[in-house]
């Protein structure tokens, strides 16, 4: 079993999704592509955590999609919302305009999704050499990168 974080369980999504367009053998392939199905279930659990974090502290939208505003209009005891002056109209008027505050919700969600990314997953993968990795030129054609994304399935 290997331990990794969600975070670092993101990154080498992205990673084994780029590196499985590398000419490698049918036998590395195979087992990248079995790593990669392990990783996807996990990450389909985080976007279901991630998705019930939205909801907790977002609001529906008129589609019914939640989402949590970066900012929110501030209100006062009574529920209205306080405005501020700003520019002046062709008419010679001030306009009012709604004053914003960073959204409190925001900062909860992240808080906990941060917690969530910390955690560490045990996962039953496939080891890989590096020499795995090698083309029929002998070559590594593979980012350092990418290879950084996946250094918890490497040894050398």
């Amino acid at each position: 079993m290997t331990k990794i974080t969600a975070e670092e369980l993101m990154v080498a999504a992205s990673a084994l999704q780029k590196i499985g367009e590398v000419q490698i053998t049918a036998k590395t392939a195979y087992r990248i592509a079995r790593n990669t199905i392990k990783i996807e279930r996990e990450l389909k659990i985080l976007d279901k955590v991630r998705n019930a974090l939205i909801k907790k502290y977002g609001t529906q939208g008129d589609n019914g999609d939640y989402r949590i505003d970066q900012t929110i209009e501030k209100v006062n005891a009574d529920g209205n919302i306080i405005m501020e002056p700003g520019p002046i109209d062709s008419d010679g008027k001030i306009v009012l305009h709604p004053v914003h505050i960073f959204n409190p919700a925001l900062i909860n969600f992240t808080k906990e999704w941060e917690e969530v990314c910390t955690q560490d997953i045990e996962l039953d993968i496939s080891i890989l050499k590096i020499d795995d990795l090698v083309d029929a030129d002998n070559h590594v054609n593979i980012a350092p990168s990418l290879l950084k994304g996946i250094h918890f399935m490497l040894e050398e």
